[in-house]
């Protein structure tokens, strides 16, 4: 991997590194190693609306078709609430 820093910044790990009796690699790699230890996950990036769709629809196909009658409307739902 090669890293484009700005020349203040490897100024400032060069230092860092010197203080420590450390090339600038050694110091890079320990620093960004234990940086990577206690990173959080990153989530997976959101899909696109034709790849979320795509996935819903295959979900939804999934499922077995109901042959009986399914009441889901509203007053269904929510009878027991008296709204």
């Amino acid at each position: 991997m090669n890293l484009d820093l700005p020349p203040s910044t490897e100024e400032v790990l060069r230092e860092q590194a010197f203080a420590l009796g450390m090339s600038l690699e050694e110091f890079t790699v320990k620093t960004l190693t234990e940086m990577a230890k206690t990173a959080t996950p990153v989530s997976k990036p959101h899909r696109d609306h034709k790849t979320w769709m795509n996935d819903v629809r295959e979900w939804s196909e999934s499922h077995p078709d109901t042959s009986h009658f399914v009441d889901d409307s509203r007053d269904s739902i929510y009878e027991d609430r008296g709204l």
